[in-house]
């Protein structure tokens, strides 16, 4: 178990109890909480967190919806009339399968159909047709709008994962999405795990909690537990079987974390080993005050001296390679799905290939 498995007094205090509310214009609370926001920066864990909390007998967590954020611009300040076009738009979501508008209506009832009534009533609904009463919501970027959340939905949790930097910057930069260089995925990780620190502080602990992923993969049934005591449900040992881990998941989902549904393991702490040590000690320069903060042993010596002129050039360079290689992959892949090779072509190309076996066997 890594250093930044020990658990930091500032960061994982335990929450007092939260008085459920009582005001008949706020939202149905179960336990402590009507429901809760999961976020981290990209590939700190919010998948695997979602997916151990949903083998809860009584915990749903949708997968990315963010309706929180990204409907919020077209519906935040909604009157009655546009509540409908919500609840319509949203029951037709793949992710809320099941869910009709009658269902939403009869959870708001007398409540005043806003923004946050509205979606914490979707979510609901989705809930109960699984038989649950906890709702939950994840996506990666809820973590830049932790103070948002917990002022537009006063009754929710917020949750925050964080891993060490270098395993993040290891995976990012290995998607087709994302950033092209361990430098820009070090800085993308400082902004998301800085601002979701920052934001918890002012939030609280008793609504606010803090997971590292190392100590999540090291010590499942611990953390379980702790996250649990923090959202006011008994602690469930269904959350360490994997086999139920994929509960609620989209095959699109599926295919985009293979991991997921296989048995927990701390294989994927240290990987980021295998990374150049020009991106390790870039990655400490940036993210050193945070990762001396967290408790992530540094190897480079860099601390947080910042990266190089020269070191941004080669950075930059690379990026710009990258990113045009990856368009070229994407044109090529595109051609050859437009135009795939006929089958007199193909036939020709397999002639050609066992004559070339059978010549070079000849030779030998």
């Amino acid at each position: 178990m890594t250093r930044a498995c020990s658990v930091r007094n500032s960061l994982h205090q335990e929450s007092p109890t939260v008085a459920p509310a009582k005001d008949k214009d706020s939202a149905v609370i179960v336990g402590k909480f009507d429901g809760f926001f999961i976020g981290g920066c990209d590939r700190s864990g919010t998948s695997l967190l979602q997916c151990m909390l949903n083998a809860h007998p009584n915990i749903l967590i949708t997968h990315e919806v963010a309706a929180a954020v990204t409907w919020h611009g077209k519906y935040g300040r909604m009157g009655p009339e546009q509540a409908s076009g919500m609840i319509t738009a949203l029951t037709k979501d793949e992710r809320f399968i099941g869910v009709t508008p009658d269902m939403v209506w009869q959870e708001l009832a007398d409540r005043p159909a806003t923004f946050a009534n509205v979606l914490s009533a979707v979510y609901r609904s989705l809930a109960a047709i699984r038989g649950k009463r906890l709702w939950g919501d994840k996506s990666p970027r809820y973590c830049l709008h932790f103070g948002f959340l917990a002022e537009t939905f006063p009754q929710s949790a917020l949750v925050h994962i964080y891993r060490d930097p270098r395993a993040v910057a290891y995976s990012l930069i290995r998607q087709s999405w994302g950033p092209d260089t361990a430098y820009h995925a070090a800085l993308h990780w400082q902004e998301c795990v800085q601002h979701g620190l920052n934001e918890g502080r002012l939030i609280g602990p008793a609504r606010f909690l803090n997971v590292c992923y190392e100590a999540l993969v090291s010590d499942p049934s611990g953390q379980l537990e702790r996250i649990c005591l923090f959202l006011g449900v008994d602690m469930d040992r269904r959350m360490l079987d994997v086999r139920n881990q994929e509960e609620g998941l989209v095959p699109a989902v599926r295919d985009f974390h293979p991991l997921i549904g296989q048995p927990i393991t701390t294989q994927q702490i240290d990987k980021w080993k295998r990374l150049p040590a020009r991106d390790i000690a870039a990655i400490e320069a940036i993210c050193g005050k945070l990762m001396d903060e967290l408790g992530y042993e540094q190897v480079s010596g860099k601390g947080e001296r910042g990266v190089s002129f020269g070191g941004r050039l080669f950075f930059g360079i690379q990026a710009r390679c990258r990113r045009f290689r990856r368009r070229m992959n994407s044109v090529i892949s595109r051609a050859r799905k437009l135009h795939p090779p006929s089958a007199g072509r193909q036939c020709r190309l397999s002639v050609q290939q066992r004559d070339a076996v059978s010549s070079s066997g000849q030779k030998e």
